[in-house]
């Protein structure tokens, strides 16, 4: 039995000794060597899930990702003073969580007497005060056009992140690459379209692209499709990968379609019953982006590159 498949058996019967002594021996911190780094990743949500904090803060005193997910999982089960002791001591991650949940608890006061007492120079610490400050407790959503969301991709600073779940998107089955996919199995694909040259543009400058994609099993046409197209946006540089949709359902992953935008603007993409897309609402709300990047977090560490999973499917 492969190692991988004996920690998913371990991680079912809550074996957690033996899950984290198995990832943690092919886990390395921000090594070259992808799999070694999610491995390192992984070893941290283990970690999280046994339960074992004290293990994970004698971690976060060097570690920058066990620092981020022993925050991020305070915040996910509302510890407002372990975030408050961790922010006293000087980890601003901890302080910014213990903004959004003071906030998000109906306590913008104790927010605010938070970061005077913990951070009064903090500038980030102060917008996070301020946008839900100005929070509408009764907001109407933003819809833009097609046309509006296609500018996202031109003005976006470092990330672009998509998650996509349909089985199906119209779109995709009016273009001529999909007739000829039917027909033949392959795509000659055209690299010099607008979109692909504004995403080589964009990637050329450091910027990131990326999408985890749910996969059906078996996979539907458009699936298959959509594999096949991620020759091209690879090429592109996007990082593209995959994720079954019962790991997907393992993960609690919404059915939501979004693009996040610099941790900062989602776009929830909207389609109607023949799944054509019809427009996109636009999120800025900070505990929605903090849910969003909490789904774009879990779905990257679980999903496999583009190139690994075609070759297990082939």
């Amino acid at each position: 039995m492969e190692w991988r498949d004996q920690v998913q058996a371990a991680e079912q019967a809550s074996d957690w000794d033996t899950a984290i002594s198995l990832v943690s021996a092919h886990a390395e911190c921000r090594s070259d060597d992808f799999y070694a780094h999610d491995n390192h990743l992984w070893h941290m949500d283990l970690l999280v899930r046994a339960e074992r904090f004290d293990q994970l803060a004698e971690l976060a005193v060097t570690d920058v990702h066990a620092r981020r997910r022993l925050n991020r999982s305070l915040h996910e089960q509302g510890k407002d003073a372990e975030l408050r002791h961790r922010a006293e001591g000087g980890d601003t991650g901890a302080l910014y969580h213990l903004v959004r949940l003071l906030c998000a608890k109906g306590r913008p006061q104790d927010a605010r007497e938070a970061v005077q007492e913990i951070g009064p120079e903090n500038e980030h610490a102060h917008q996070l005060l301020a946008d839900w400050a100005s929070k509408d407790a009764t907001r109407q959503a933003r819809i833009i056009d097609l046309d509006e969301f296609e500018g996202l991709f031109r003005t976006f600073g470092h990330s672009a992140w998509r998650l996509e779940t349909r089985r199906r998107y119209a779109s995709d089955e009016a273009t001529d690459t999909y007739r000829q996919f039917i027909e033949t199995g392959g795509v000659e694909w055209d690299e010099s379209d607008p979109y692909c040259e504004l995403i080589r543009s964009q990637t050329a400058q450091g910027k990131r692209v990326e999408r985890v994609r749910i996969v059906d099993q078996p996979p539907t046409e458009g699936q298959l499709y959509l594999l096949n197209n991620a020759k091209r946006n690879g090429s592109l540089g996007e990082d593209i990968r995959n994720l079954w949709r019962a790991d997907a359902d393992r993960l609690h992953l919404p059915s939501e379609d979004f693009w996040l935008f610099d941790s900062r603007l989602a776009a929830r993409l909207r389609f109607d019953d023949s799944d054509h897309l019809v427009d996109v609402e636009l999120i800025t709300e900070p505990d929605e982006i903090v849910r969003y990047s909490f789904i774009r977090d879990a779905a990257w560490r679980h999903a496999v590159p583009h190139g690994h999973f075609a070759a297990e499917l082939s």
